[in-house]
């Protein structure tokens, strides 16, 4: 199965890629087709459905219907790939934070695990979505994917019947600020990046605090921007993008720094970031808080080159097997081959080396 790459070291590359990051798989058919799903996602131009992905793969007429299988019913656990990503993303990136990002997935019906009717501030209307918050390493110039969760409403969470037909375990049913938290303890110590801070723009997030709460509780760091202003520095007003000292009323313990972002100080629907790391300096903080940005475009690339919003199944465990092949395709992209040049298909869709 040929890639569309520019020379032999790039396949190279991308094979052992594979064997490294798929060898928990127990079985042989499960790392052939996990290699198969990746090529797939990496070389195929457009929407990134099991039709077209199969036919990238030599299997004939039996493909679609054996990758439909691996994605959707196949048994393998995506917790170990995604710790196997997570360190080979680390031993590439020279992270400055863990950062977070919410995925609005538009789907069609009400069936696949996690559906709900939703406004989306960015389309200015409501619509059928799942919700996902993921968890990235990010450097200075860009954010890597390593795990995911899925957001279940309460239309899901007080559904046994519909939860079961999903095959959504009990232990999934968590709010978004209890999944934040337990995408972080999931993450090995890898080079000590498990004391790097935690940066997110938590301010469309109506339970941001709760967040806020679970990562003081674990003595974690973090740059947050929260959706109103904290209370005025005893001093009286500062002027936009000032930064001050202070306690968030009858909310968190301890100090916090709270600033605007530069790019956004003059905004009255920017969000206030607060952090408790009051060591630092205003700049540092905000340097920090810009790297959200890098999240926020690694999820438009997610979904307009790797297939982030192409999962055709309804299934809790199949939608974290396509997500945890979408991060590996897209970490592959951007570290895995800077011998080289990227797959024509993903580099044409403006995903990659840009």
């Amino acid at each position: 199965m040929p890639l569309p790459v520019h020379d032999i070291g790039a396949q190279e590359s991308l094979t052992r890629f594979a064997e490294r990051i798929f060898a928990s798989m127990p079985r042989s058919d499960q790392r052939r087709r996990a290699g198969a799903y990746l090529h797939g996602l990496l070389a195929t131009p457009g929407r990134k459905s099991v039709n077209k992905i199969a036919a990238q793969t030599a299997d004939g007429p039996v493909a679609p219907h054996s990758m439909r299988q691996f994605v959707n019913d196949s048994s393998w656990e995506w917790s170990p790939v995604r710790r196997e990503l997570a360190h080979w993303v680390a031993e590439r990136t020279a992270a400055r934070a863990w950062t977070l990002g919410i995925a609005v997935l538009a789907k069609r019906g009400v069936h696949s695990a996690g559906v709900h009717r939703r406004f989306v501030p960015s389309v200015g209307r409501s619509v059928n979505c799942q919700v996902a918050v993921g968890l990235f390493l990010t450097g200075d110039t860009d954010a890597v994917p390593v795990d995911w969760s899925l957001l279940l409403p309460d239309s899901w969470a007080s559904d046994p019947h519909r939860r079961s037909r999903a095959r959504i375990p009990p232990e999934a049913v968590r709010p978004l600020e209890h999944e934040a938290v337990a995408l972080l303890d999931a993450q090995p110590d890898a080079w000590g990046f498990n004391s790097l801070p935690v940066v997110a723009d938590l301010s469309a997030c109506g339970h941001a605090l709760h967040l806020v709460r679970g990562l003081v509780r674990r003595r974690r760091e973090y740059v947050v921007g929260l959706a109103h202003p904290p209370a005025a520095p005893p001093d009286g007003p500062r002027p936009p993008g000032a930064a001050a000292e202070g306690h968030l009323p009858d909310v968190l313990p301890g100090r916090q720094r709270h600033f605007a972002a530069p790019e956004k100080a003059r905004s009255l629907s920017a969000p206030t970031w607060t952090s408790n790391m009051t060591r630092l300096r205003t700049a540092d903080l905000r340097a920090l808080a810009g790297l959200d940005r890098h999240t926020r475009r690694a999820v438009r690339r997610l979904e307009e080159g790797f297939g982030l919003l192409d999962f055709e199944g309804r299934s809790y465990p199949g939608w974290h097997h396509h997500m945890t092949m979408v991060s590996a395709a897209f970490a592959f992209s951007r570290l895995g081959l800077r011998a080289g040049r990227p797959p024509t298909a993903v580099r044409d869709g403006c995903t990659a080396g840009t």
